[in-house]
């Protein structure tokens, strides 16, 4: 795995820590906590969705699914579709 992929994984991990905070109640007040997982948020989700066409684009003609194409890229967005040889 390329050092850059661990960029949207602790993305990932730090909205999977606020859904878990908010269902327990223990979201924090902050501002800037609230503030940095809705950032957060549409960047993992609506920037990465928006990536989706280019990603296939680029990786099927190299013989990826589209469904694993718009798994990778969701999980990675351009770090993963960029980085195919």
């Amino acid at each position: 795995m390329k050092w850059t992929r661990t960029i949207p994984i602790l993305g990932w991990l730090f909205l999977m820590w606020g859904a878990w905070a908010a269902a327990q109640g223990r979201l924090p007040r902050s501002h800037a906590v609230r503030a940095a997982l809705m950032i957060d948020a549409g960047l993992s989700i609506g920037a990465h969705a928006v990536q989706i066409p280019a990603a296939i684009s680029a990786a099927q003609p190299l013989g990826h699914s589209r469904r694993r194409i718009t798994l990778l890229t969701m999980v990675f967005g351009a770090t993963w579709y960029r980085t195919l040889a």
